[in-house]
């Protein structure tokens, strides 16, 4: 089960049943996503005890996008989806989506296959060839297999077919909201990782390489010629630096640099030292 499917799971559990959407908050679950997502970072490396001011302050700012051409559908949406405390801004056609500026925060995109201008799927592609990976739920009417299909194999989060109830359509939004913040939070964390790498000296960035391939302080001492004692400083300054607990920690990081790990019998010190593009 992929994360947002989990995190939803967890979440219908904890705060479930909801009636009546008048009342409907999704602060809680944005809260209870942040600490669970928070939970599967530090368990996979990444997470660097972040103080909430050091949580990017975009990631709370979260918005719906819908694209429909027709203009009562399109009010309707947006209302409902601001009944739910999510910022919701609407477009009658992908010409005005495209030649808006975005907000910074996570973001998904409910859009018709039929629209005026290019259609849902086209716009789709275009999005896909342009590297934009703002999350896309189809809601429509005009639905067929292929049509679905289609869709889904081109990466989108949800495919609805009209009539959808009301907590479907927001339940599926909140999903493609937590796969965007989760995309952000990750982004931020893998950047702050290569800030605290190119903090590291060149000595340091050779034993952290070879640490993290799974040779031992006496195999680097040997390979880069130094002694045993001077690889347990620079492989405790690596850490220091990278601010990891663990050397699984550090691999986790060095994996999300793109370090690969390296056979310390076929490469040779200028090879092993890897640097991070700016």
């Amino acid at each position: 089960m992929v994360l947002p499917e989990m995190l939803m799971e967890m979440y219908r559990e904890r705060f479930r049943p909801v009636h009546d959407l008048s009342t409907l908050s999704l602060h809680p679950i944005i809260d209870f996503y942040g600490v669970a997502m928070r939970e599967n970072m530090q368990k996979q490396g990444l997470e660097r005890n972040f103080s909430n001011n050091e949580i990017p302050a975009q990631l709370d700012a979260m918005t719906a996008y819908v694209l429909h051409g027709d203009a009562e559908c399109n009010a309707k949406l947006c209302e409902l989806i601001r009944s739910a405390s999510i910022d919701a801004r609407g477009f009658l056609s992908t010409n005005a989506f495209l030649e808006h500026t975005r907000t910074d925060g996570p973001c998904c995109l409910i859009l018709d296959v039929r629209l005026p201008g290019d259609s849902g799927l086209v716009l789709q592609r275009r999005l896909k060839d342009m590297g934009d990976p703002i999350p896309m739920i189809f809601a429509t009417r005009f639905a067929d297999v292929e049509t679905c299909v289609r869709a889904m194999k081109a990466g989108a989060a949800d495919f609805l077919v009209k009539p959808v109830r009301d907590q479907q359509f927001l339940d599926s939004i909140v999903s493609a909201l937590e796969k965007d913040r989760e995309r952000i939070l990750r982004l931020h964390m893998v950047t702050e990782v290569k800030i605290r790498y190119r903090s590291l000296s060149q000595r340091e960035r050779e034993v952290m390489s070879l640490a993290v391939a799974g040779m031992l302080n006496k195999n680097i001492a040997d390979h880069l010629g130094l002694s045993e004692i001077t690889v347990k400083i620079h492989r405790g300054n690596a850490m220091r630096k990278m601010q990891a607990k663990t050397l699984a920690n550090l691999v986790t990081m060095a994996h999300s640099l793109g370090i690969v790990n390296f056979n310390a019998h076929c490469r040779n010190t200028d090879e092993v030292a890897v640097s991070i593009g700016e």
